[in-house]
C-alpha cells in the first residue's frame, strides 16, 4: 500500500513536502510524527538544514562529480569543498534590512556570506551598487567581482502602437 502525505512546508509560500511510503498505517503515523518535527525544523531553524547540505551533503557529491567548477546562483558556497566556486550574490539586503529578516536565517547570512565571499573564486552581482557593497562591508577586491545585470528572453520586445492599440481595444 502507498501512503503520500503532502504537508506545506511554509504558510508563505506554496512549497510542500511529499513523503511516499510503504507500510502500516502505524509507521505513516510514525512518519507525519517526523514529518512534523523536521516541518518544526525547517520552519525556526533552517540554517541548520542549509549547513547540513552545504557543508555535509554537497561536498561529498562534488567529490563524486569532480566537476571543474560548482556555480551557485542562490548565494551559498560550500566551504569544505576543494572545488573552484563562483557565487551569484544578488544583493546584500539582510545587513540593510535585518528586521526583515528571521533571526536563524540572519545570523546564518551574516556569518557565511562573508566567508562564501572570501572562498569564491569569482563573485558575480546584479548591480554596481551591491559590488561596492560586498567590497566595502566584506573587505573583497573589486577585480574578484563581475556585475552581471539581470536578462530577459528574446520574447520580451518593445510593442508596436498597433499592438498596443489591439490590446487597449479588447480590454477596455
Amino acid at each position: 500500500r502507498c501512503v503520500v502525505v503532502n504537508l506545506p512546508v511554509d504558510s508563505s509560500n506554496l512549497s510542500s513536502l511529499v513523503l511516499t511510503a510503504t507500510s502500516s498505517l502505524g509507521f505513516v503515523r510514525l512518519l507525519r510524527v517526523l514529518l512534523l518535527c523536521l516541518l518544526i525544523i525547517q520552519e525556526r531553524y533552517n540554517y541548520i538544514l542549509w549547513y547540513v547540505w552545504f557543508e555535509l551533503m554537497l561536498p561529498a557529491q562534488l567529490k563524486k562529480i569532480k566537476p571543474d567548477i560548482f556555480l551557485s546562483t542562490d548565494g551559498y558556497l560550500s566551504l569544505k569543498s576543494k572545488v573552484a566556486q563562483v557565487i551569484v550574490m544578488h544583493d546584500l539586503a539582510f545587513e540593510h534590512f535585518p528586521d526583515h529578516v528571521a533571526t536563524s536565517a540572519k545570523k546564518f547570512y551574516q556569518y557565511y556570506s562573508p566567508r562564501y565571499a572570501a572562498k569564491a573564486k569569482r563573485i558575480a552581482t546584479v548591480s554596481d551598487f551591491t559590488k561596492q557593497d560586498i567590497v566595502q562591508r566584506y573587505h573583497i577586491s573589486a577585480e574578484k567581482i563581475d556585475v552581471v545585470y539581470n536578462g530577459s528572453n528574446e520574447t520580451f520586445r518593445p510593442v508596436s502602437a498597433e499592438e498596443k492599440q489591439s490590446v487597449k481595444l479588447k480590454y477596455t
